[in-house]
């Protein structure tokens, strides 16, 4: 019975720190919730949707070696993959690595245009992606840089979706 207590205690305590975590991050005081959401990964909690929040707030820190290796633990979650490629992809530009941020980026045009077509066209759409990965290994540095700064403008703003869309369509 006292283990119970206990567990309850310390997820009540948890929940506490991950509610604070997540007011201080939309209030923008970025440092004290990085130090909340450590403290809430210290206490046990190994969640993807933390260490996506932690990554983008190392990386809007400007601890990119820090933001990329919590965004590499939340990138294999659904929901949480699209945001986690796009900030690695930044990231990776931002520090000259073009074929890096293409990989990344890729992936979130795969995802965007997978959202904007009917499942029927997605196997063939996967097909698609799956060979412009694999020529992104032999791109030259110039259509890297292209590609990543059209995908980057696409996938800028409010509009976003539907410029995929209409990109899709044209």
């Amino acid at each position: 019975k006292k283990n119970a207590e206990r567990e309850l205690a310390s997820r009540g305590a948890i929940n506490r720190s991950l509610t604070t975590a997540i007011d201080l991050q939309t209030r923008g005081q970025k440092k004290q919730a990085l130090k909340e959401f450590e403290g809430v990964m210290k206490a046990g909690l190994d969640n993807p949707a933390v260490h996506y929040n932690v990554g983008i707030l190392y990386k809007d820190l400007g601890s990119y070696d820090q933001a990329q290796k919590h965004l590499l633990l939340s990138v294999g979650h659904p929901e949480l993959a699209f945001g986690s490629h796009l900030a690695l992809g930044r990231m990776a530009r931002e520090q000259g690595d073009q074929a890096e941020a293409a990989r990344h980026l890729v992936q979130v045009l795969r995802i965007a245009d997978t959202l904007s077509v009917d499942r029927s066209q997605s196997e063939q759409l996967n097909e698609y992606y799956d060979r412009l990965q694999a020529t992104l290994a032999e791109g030259n540095q110039q259509g890297l840089e292209r590609l990543n700064e059209s995908t980057l403008g696409l996938l800028s703003g409010p509009n976003w979706m539907q410029q995929v869309r209409a990109a899709r369509h044209t």
